[in-house]
């Protein structure tokens, strides 16, 4: 039993290295002219003719949702803002567009499996990350970015929705009935010289030292367009549009958190040699 608490003890504090940390940008070398400190990536909303576009094909056969389907989602915005600590302590784009000089993007295709379950609500599991990075763009004339480069490319790890939804009885369409939660977490590998961590370590050369980079994205999918639970046809697919809110935070194992992790491991390892 005491190995048992000491290994979920363990488990909890290896988790919780994954919180949101504090984050410092250098954006003087694409159209900025600062540094600052940030815990969370506020994009911007969505919606209208900027929701993602997600394409279902019925896999299962049986001509409806009520089987295991598979999509692909491709969708993609900006950066609204940089906040720390509940604040906002930068503008992005296009909240504050050209104001700060430059646009960080985040573009996204992913791919998964959806079912409509017997509650009605949507369960979505995503395995797929076909392409997915953070760029930038900038020094603008008349509007158009001169400049542009990426600044992180990721992997998908794990990713979820639990759409609270129903199906119109007569008309078979698909509509949310209150907002819904999605999440993805990502590794990611970034660029050299633009982000550093609270020890100043560049976030670049962390693949290089053996250590991971997470991204945590998180939506709150308000409205579905253009899904109906029926197909056309068994084996046909069918195009909607989701919109959505959604925040990004960069996670790396902070270094009282190793610190820790480092001593409960030295304990845990000298306890089994006194037993012995």
């Amino acid at each position: 039993m005491k190995k048992y608490i000491a290994a979920a003890a363990l488990t909890a504090l290896i988790s919780s290295t994954a919180s949101a940390s504090v984050i410092t940008l250098d954006t003087t070398n694409f159209g900025g002219s600062n540094s600052f400190d940030f815990d969370l990536m506020q994009l911007v909303n969505e919606s209208g003719s900027n929701s993602a576009s997600v394409t279902q094909t019925d896999t299962s056969g049986d001509g409806t949702l009520g089987g295991v389907d598979s999509f692909m989602e491709l969708g993609g915005t900006s950066i609204a803002s940089f906040n720390l600590d509940g604040t906002q302590v930068a503008a992005g784009s296009p909240s504050g567009f050209f104001n700060p000089g430059y646009n960080i993007v985040f573009d996204y295709q992913v791919g998964g499996t959806a079912q409509l379950d017997i509650t009605g609500d949507l369960q979505v599991d995503f395995n797929n990350l076909v392409a997915g990075k953070l760029w930038v763009e900038w020094d603008f004339v008349g509007g158009v970015a001169q400049e542009s480069m990426d600044l992180a490319v990721m992997s998908l790890m794990k990713g979820n929705c639990d759409i609270d939804s129903s199906v119109d009885g007569n008309t078979g369409d698909v509509t949310v009935d209150s907002a819904s939660s999605c999440s993805l977490t990502m590794s990611a590998l970034f660029t050299d010289g633009h982000f550093t961590d609270t020890l100043g370590d560049d976030l670049g050369q962390y693949d290089e030292n053996g250590k991971v980079v997470y991204i945590d994205y998180n939506a709150t999918v308000s409205k579905i367009t253009g899904l109906n639970f029926n197909y056309s046809a068994p084996g046909a697919s069918q195009t909607f549009a989701v919109e959505h809110t959604s925040d990004m935070s960069i996670n790396v194992a902070e270094p009282t958190s190793l610190a820790i992790l480092g001593l409960g491991l030295l304990g845990f390892a000298g306890s089994r040699r006194r037993k012995a």
